[in-house]
């Protein structure tokens, strides 16, 4: 194969699987430096966040203004032994305006993927976690208002992910995070 067709076909290749140059230089001091270049991972959702972040989003039946902030956490098994890890129930908080349209965030369409990425295994361990509690509801939101919710899960030391899915679609959006205390 002659060059230029062999690095027409590597481009055309990179751009079909969402790999490109531009999203691969980190912004400096844009994230936590334990979670540096992360942001640029598209595998889950659209959009990549920081815990704290806000991102306006397409959602099926209009548009959401999104603040994930936390988790908060508290103790929930303190290793005894070395190699074990600490885990903790997670409480998020999500701010949501809906900007247009009729909105509706119920309790399956937050998910939380959990990482295990301190076990010492060569790639994460993801799994999904179902919420322990959450006051999230299949209605509408307020339009125009904001409406605060929560999401509580387990979750073990290290990294994760909160994924926004509303209505069973792909994920829009999701909000990195780390637990440690």
């Amino acid at each position: 194969m002659r060059p230029l067709p062999a690095c027409l076909a590597l481009g055309a290749l990179l751009l079909a699987t969402g790999c490109a140059v531009a999203d691969a230089a980190p912004v400096p001091g844009a994230v936590p430096p334990d979670l540096a270049g992360h942001q640029f991972d598209r595998p889950h959702a659209s959009r990549v966040l920081v815990a704290g972040d806000t991102a306006d989003l397409d959602v099926p039946g209009g548009r959401l203004r999104v603040r994930v902030t936390g988790p908060r956490l508290v103790p929930s098994f303190t290793p005894a032994r070395l190699g074990e890890l600490p885990t903790y129930t997670a409480t998020f908080t999500l701010a949501m305006t809906p900007l247009s349209g009729s909105v509706v965030v119920g309790p399956r369409d937050v998910r939380l993927l959990d990482l295990h990425d301190q076990t010492g295994a060569a790639a994460p361990v993801p799994h999904d976690v179902l919420p322990t509690a959450t006051d999230l509801l299949t209605t509408p939101l307020p339009p125009g208002r904001t409406t605060t919710r929560t999401f509580t899960v387990p979750v073990t030391e290290g990294h994760g992910e909160l994924l926004l899915a509303p209505a069973g679609v792909a994920p829009v959006a999701l909000w990195d995070f780390r637990a440690e205390r």
